[in-house]
């Protein structure tokens, strides 16, 4: 058999990846391989991985509007079929792989192995241990075979324990708006925790999360905010006048009739119909303030300085 006719065959489900044994299974013999890599009708992606391309660059955004980047996936399925059938995505590659916004996506595929296998050195993988690794595999790509994660409650308490507070809080909050994970689950798998300081973690962040945040920017908004003090506010609370629907508003301070509105780099492509809808509050007889993802993350005490006059101007 020749080599890309056997790669199309055993890496049919796969991305197009397939395993030496996988190849072998398929009718290629040992030394076709080795001359195939050789002369470049395939690349070895990694160690006993094979491919008829190389694996391409992550892109910029690895998910962009709740969808998985394809490169994404093809880095996953490589690290995984490299480290074997016990191996498992984990923390934030597992999160990626779920659709799951994070502030700070990985540039690398980190996988969880069970506690006293050997962890292999591969390039753009980093290998962790386990001691249980709680499996949910994800399905992504029609055809193609699921790919080996942790369950989402087990990937949301990772992203508590590894990640600063800031970025655990969004992590969970995209599990939550996607549906993947429920409060009650994670506060009962808090307690399960045998680490005193691990459930403390866990629970901290939780008491930080909202099922409501509408995205990534509006998490990082709303963390600030509770931890310098502005309180009073809603999460998604829909204004309308005169029976007419305007707009359902990031932040809401119903008191000082306020709205806080964050606009993201994907969800506010349209600067005229920002304009257009904070003039229809204006009118109903709000006030508003808008911030980018700049100003954010990047601006944050002018952020907040900004809503705190405002609130004091109420």
């Amino acid at each position: 058999m020749q080599p890309l006719e056997a790669l199309r065959h055993a890496g049919a489900t796969q991305d197009g990846l397939a395993t030496r044994s996988d190849l072998r299974a398929a009718g290629l013999s040992s030394g076709t391989l080795s001359r195939a890599v050789k002369d470049g009708r395939l690349v070895r992606q990694h160690t006993g991985v094979y491919a008829a391309t190389p694996l391409p660059d992550l892109p910029t955004y690895l998910i962009v509007k709740d969808v998985v980047a394809r490169e994404a996936r093809l880095h996953a399925r490589a690290a995984l079929l490299a480290l074997g059938p016990a191996a498992a995505l984990v923390g934030r590659s597992a999160a990626v792989l779920r659709g799951w916004g994070l502030l700070e996506e990985p540039r690398f595929t980190e996988v969880g192995l069970p506690h006293g296998r050997r962890r292999r050195q591969l390039a753009g993988v980093r290998t962790v241990q386990v001691r249980s690794l709680r499996v949910d595999p994800v399905l992504l790509g029609a055809g193609q075979s699921a790919l080996r994660t942790t369950t989402a409650v087990e990937t949301a308490v990772s992203c508590c324990l590894q990640l600063s507070l800031l970025e655990a809080v969004v992590a969970v909050d995209s599990g939550l708006r996607r549906g993947d994970l429920a409060l009650n689950d994670l506060r009962s798998r808090a307690l399960d925790l045998s680490g005193r300081a691990d459930a403390e973690r866990v629970r901290t962040v939780l008491s930080l999360v909202d099922p409501r945040s509408g995205s990534v920017l509006e998490s990082v908004l709303r963390v600030h905010m509770l931890r310098d003090g502005l309180t009073g506010f809603v999460s998604q609370r829909v204004v309308v006048r005169q029976g007419v629907y305007i707009l359902r508003t990031d932040f809401c301070f119903e008191r000082a009739k306020l709205v806080v509105e964050t606009d993201g780099r994907v969800y506010h492509p349209d600067a005229d119909k920002d304009r257009v809808t904070s003039n229809q509050l204006c009118t109903a007889g709000w006030r508003v303030l808008r911030f980018t993802w700049p100003e954010v993350l990047h601006q944050t005490e002018w952020v907040l300085a900004q809503i705190r006059a405002s609130l004091a101007s109420s």
